[in-house]
């Protein structure tokens, strides 16, 4: 994980404004199983900004948001966030998308943050 974050990081440098990696670099930020990794507010920051730049219509920039959201304790707005991902990622025929949010909501229902396990982090 801190080698994908500092690759994310390095390209936000030379394009701050790329939303993949803003959002990438935010779900890290957010949902590391690693606890020394992991930073809320900036999560929360990356995650807003990727938002606005696609206005709000790319589901997994949302589940992003969602992720930061929940870290940072706002599990309230993580789940309304999340379902709007969802929703968009059904009306996308995403449906691995779908299944990965409508997890996640599942566990900000629960009043908890999301965390990637150590196998599977991106």
């Amino acid at each position: 994980m801190p080698e994908a974050l500092a690759q994310w990081r390095k390209t936000l440098e030379l394009n701050s404004s790329f939303v993949l990696a803003l959002s990438q670099t935010a779900h890290a930020l957010a949902a590391s199983p690693v606890a020394t990794d992991r930073n809320g507010a900036e999560a929360v920051k990356l995650a807003e900004r990727a938002v606005v730049l696609s206005k709000g219509e790319e589901p997994l920039y949302l589940g992003a948001l969602a992720m930061a959201y929940a870290e940072e304790g706002r599990c309230t707005e993580a789940v309304e966030v999340a379902r709007r991902a969802l929703q968009l990622a059904k009306e996308k025929n995403n449906s691995s998308l779908a299944d990965s949010l409508r997890e996640q909501v599942e566990v900000y229902q629960s009043r908890q943050p999301y965390r990637d396990d150590l196998q599977g982090s991106q």
